[in-house]
């Protein structure tokens, strides 16, 4: 799974719904605005998922490790899960790279 499609999986891990401001102009994640001449929501998504910082910002990722510890520590979570995330810690191409591993796992769980 390359950066692109992972930043996608994380995205979409978290909610992030693209809403058009004006025709070509998108919001995401807070107000951060991103241009897009596809009126296609999967190809918005690829888009959105090419603008994430995930994989180089901490600021981007932290959110998410604060949503898997959530989950984690919910009644049918694992905390192993979430403390393999944490001992990545400070590296983040680590974390990113679990962060990822455990969505991918999360979903497949979701989907049984």
């Amino acid at each position: 799974m390359n950066i692109t499609e992972s930043n996608k999986l994380i995205a979409e891990f978290m909610g992030v719904k693209p809403r058009m401001e004006s025709p070509d102009v998108y919001t995401f994640n807070d107000g951060i605005f991103f241009s897009c001449r596809e009126n296609n929501p999967e190809k918005v998504m690829d888009a959105i998922a090419k603008y994430s910082k995930y994989h180089t910002s901490w600021d981007w990722l932290m959110p998410v490790i604060g949503k898997i510890l959530d989950i984690s520590f919910q009644d049918e979570g694992d905390a192993e899960d979430f403390y393999s995330i944490r001992d990545c810690i400070p590296d983040i191409n680590h974390t990113y790279r679990s962060v990822v591993e455990f969505i991918k796992k999360y979903n497949q769980n979701e989907e049984s």
